[in-house]
């Protein structure tokens, strides 16, 4: 997985940071995850269903979206992540959330 959070000066972007899978600490997926609702979660997922968990996550949530943001790229600051498109922010926090989802299922199907 590899995640891209462009930064913008107006329609040019003027900065980007990236992270990739190994980047990812299990802390900031685990935050991610015990923000949403995993019920909405269960079963058939689609992904119109990690947006409809996400948007309800942003809705009462930007401090913690704000510092999940900043533990997956590291360098960004908060005036940054005010010229972030939100789409991109989403998007990001939606493949954050399938990760999460794949390695936990993963995990599961582990034989010890």
């Amino acid at each position: 997985m590899h995640l891209v959070l462009n930064i913008y000066n107006g329609k040019t972007v003027e900065k980007v940071y990236t992270a990739d899978e190994f980047d990812i600490m299990f802390g900031t997926v685990e935050d991610l995850i015990n923000l949403v609702d995993v019920d909405r979660l269960s079963g058939n997922v689609t992904d119109t269903d990690f947006i409809g968990a996400v948007a309800v996550l942003l809705k009462g949530g930007f401090v913690q979206v704000k510092t999940l943001l900043k533990d997956l790229f590291p360098d960004v600051t908060d005036e940054e992540l005010k010229r972030a498109k939100m789409k991109e922010v989403l998007a990001v926090l939606v493949q954050v959330l399938k990760y999460g989802f794949s390695e936990m299922a993963a995990s599961g199907n582990a034989k010890n």
